[in-house]
């Protein structure tokens, strides 16, 4: 939603994965957003199946939005303590694509 934003220096440049490092999912439920990729938006209006649609569009969700914020910017203000190594936006990919790239070359187990 756009803005202005302001951001460290020290925070230009995100962690390599390296083993032994968590991986930490916030946010409100992602539903089944990814899993029908983004297909939808390559159909020809009017041929999309509903069940598709609601597979590849993303919600919007202020109250979380606003929680996950202050959770990212308390975190920043811990300064070197800081715990996040790396961030990233769940996309159209979604968890399928999302968890891939942040754990990558060095790989992951997963635990749903």
């Amino acid at each position: 939603s756009a803005g202005v934003g302001q951001l460290d220096d020290a925070h230009r440049v995100k962690g390599a994965a390296a083993p032994g490092l968590l991986v930490v999912k916030i946010g409100g439920p992602a539903y089944r957003i990814g899993m029908g990729g983004s297909a939808a938006s390559s159909m020809m209006q009017g041929d999309n199946r509903a069940d598709l649609d609601f597979d590849a569009v993303q919600r919007g969700d202020a109250q979380m939005a606003q929680r996950a914020n202050r959770l990212v910017r308390a975190c920043v203000e811990l300064g070197d303590a800081n715990p996040i190594v790396s961030i990233h936006d769940q996309g159209a990919g979604g968890n399928c694509n999302v968890l891939k790239e942040i754990v990558e070359p060095c790989g992951g187990r997963i635990d749903i």
